[in-house]
C-alpha cells in the first residue's frame, strides 16, 4: 500500500511491486515511477481500488476518455483531474454534474453555457453560482435550482428574484431563501408580497 512511499526508486519502478501496492491502496500510485503512472494495467488496478487515484496518473492517461469516464462514473469530482480536452467533452461532464453539480466549474466555458449541462447540474444543488448570466435569468433553470436548494435564489437574476413563482419554490424548500428575494416580495407588502411567508408556508399555494 502506501508503504511504497518508503521504497527506493528502483522498487517504485518495479511493476510487480507497484501492482501489489495499488491493489491494496490505489492512492499508492502517487509514489510509483512516472513510467508506471502511465501504465494502463497499473492505473486500472489503482482506480479499481480508489477512483481518486486519477489525480496521480500521467497526463496521457488523464486524456484517455475510457479511463477518465470510468473514474468519473465512480466519483464525479474526479473530473477535475481530466485533461482540458475531456473537460470540454459533454458526455464526461454530464456524468460528473449529475452526481455533483458544483463540478460544472471545471467544465469548459462552452459547456458551462450549455443549457442541458447547466440544468442537470443545478438539479443536484450548488451549481447555479457557476452558471453564466443568461442561465441565471432562465426561469426553467432557476426553478430546477431552487427546488433542490432554495438558497440558490441568491444567484438568480434580479428579475427572477422578483418572480413570485420562483420565490415561492425557493422558500418552500428553504425558508431562509426569503432573504434573497426582491425587497417587495421580502417585505410581504403590495400585490405581489409574500404574505404566505408570514402566515405559514402551508398556505403558500392557496393565496
Amino acid at each position: 500500500g502506501l508503504a511504497l512511499y518508503f521504497a527506493s526508486e528502483e522498487l517504485r519502478a518495479d511493476k510487480e511491486i507497484v501492482l501489489m501496492a495499488v491493489k491494496e491502496n490505489g492512492n499508492a500510485l502517487e509514489y510509483a515511477s512516472a513510467v508506471l503512472r502511465g501504465d494502463k494495467e497499473v492505473v486500472r488496478k489503482a482506480l479499481d481500488q480508489s477512483s481518486q487515484a486519477l489525480e496521480y496518473v500521467s497526463e496521457d492517461i488523464k486524456a484517455d476518455k475510457d479511463v477518465v469516464l470510468g473514474a468519473v462514473k465512480q466519483y464525479g469530482w474526479n473530473v477535475r483531474f481530466a485533461s482540458k480536452e475531456l473537460k470540454a467533452d459533454k458526455e464526461v461532464i454530464l456524468v460528473a454534474v449529475k452526481q455533483y453539480g458544483r463540478v460544472i466549474e471545471y467544465a469548459s466555458e462552452e459547456l458551462k453555457a450549455d443549457k442541458e449541462v447547466v440544468t442537470e447540474a443545478v438539479k443536484t444543488g450548488y451549481a447555479l453560482e457557476y452558471a453564466p448570466k443568461e442561465h441565471r435569468a432562465d426561469k426553467g433553470v432557476v426553478l430546477e435550482a431552487v427546488k433542490t436548494k432554495g438558497k440558490m435564489l441568491r444567484f438568480a437574476s434580479e428579475e427572477l428574484k422578483a418572480d413570485r413563482e420562483v420565490v415561492i419554490e425557493a422558500v418552500a424548500q428553504c425558508a431562509g431563501a426569503i432573504q434573497h428575494a426582491s425587497p417587495t416580495l421580502r417585505s410581504g407588502k403590495g400585490k405581489g408580497g409574500l404574505k404566505f411567508y408570514l402566515k405559514g408556508l402551508h398556505q403558500a399555494y392557496t393565496l
